[in-house]
């Protein structure tokens, strides 16, 4: 069986994709179509890697992005804990921090080196296997960390 969970956007993210649009439709404006051409780069490669939902089925998160999905394997999932303070303090190593999604690499002193598919950073689900931390962002994030811990003992069955 398969449980959605959507993506919300966070205030910060809604405002970090509209300041890239105005940027954009600032350069256009006044004709710095070298400049807007960078920008409309960023935002192309902002918008492949957003992050849309989320699916939790048996054995498998599957995070839905914007024509394509990543597929994360919960065998071996060791928890599911609900923190809205996981990304504070973190930092970005490589990835985009807005618009569209906080996506990519981070650290912090909590939760070490980590990825993240997140939408709004308050909504946070450290995920933790014994060799990495992923952090996700859905709508309900009790019933997802449920639902994880349920799908990754359902696999190992």
């Amino acid at each position: 069986m398969t449980i959605r969970f959507a993506a919300p956007w966070s205030t910060p993210l809604s405002l970090a994709s509209a300041l890239v649009f105005g940027i954009l439709a600032l350069m256009v404006g006044i004709g710095a179509t070298a400049g807007a051409f960078v920008v409309i780069a960023v935002l192309a490669a902002a918008a492949y890697y957003t992050v849309r939902g989320y699916a939790v089925e048996p054995g498998a998160l599957v995070i839905d992005r914007l024509g394509w999905q990543t597929r994360l394997d919960l065998d071996g999932l060791e928890s599911a804990e609900v923190d809205p303070d996981a990304m504070r303090g973190s930092i970005r190593t490589w990835g985009f921090g807005g618009p569209f999604a906080f996506v990519g690499r981070f650290r912090s002193r909590e939760l070490g080196p980590y990825t993240a598919y997140a939408t709004d950073r308050d909504l946070a689900v450290v995920l933790r296997w014994p060799d990495r931390t992923v952090v996700v962002t859905p709508d309900d994030p009790e019933a997802f960390a449920a639902a994880a811990e349920a799908a990754s003992e359902a696999s190992e069955l």
